[in-house]
C-alpha cells in the first residue's frame, strides 16, 4: 500500500469512530432523558404492583395449600 492509501484508511476509521461517537452521544441523551422523567413514576408504580402481586400469589397459593391437604373439609361441606 502506498501511503497516500494509508492515509485514506486512517481518515475513513477516524471518521467512522467520529460518527460513533455522535451516534453513542445522542443515544446517552436520550436515556438520560428517558430515565430521569417517567421513569422514577414508572418504578414506584412498578415496586407497588409488585407489592400487591406477591400477596394475592401468597393469598393463592395458600389456599391451593389448603384445599389439596384438606379433602375431608370439602366433603362435608358437601
Amino acid at each position: 500500500m502506498s501511503e497516500a492509501e494509508i492515509v485514506n484508511l486512517e481518515s475513513a476509521i477516524i471518521n467512522e469512530y467520529q460518527r460513533l461517537a455522535a451516534t453513542t452521544a445522542e443515544i446517552a441523551s436520550q436515556l438520560r432523558a428517558i430515565n430521569s422523567g417517567e421513569m422514577g413514576e414508572m418504578s414506584e408504580d412498578l415496586a407497588t404492583l409488585e407489592n400487591k402481586l406477591s400477596l394475592v400469589y401468597t393469598l393463592v397459593r395458600s389456599s391451593v395449600f389448603s384445599n389439596f391437604y384438606r379433602p375431608e373439609d370439602i366433603a362435608r361441606l358437601a
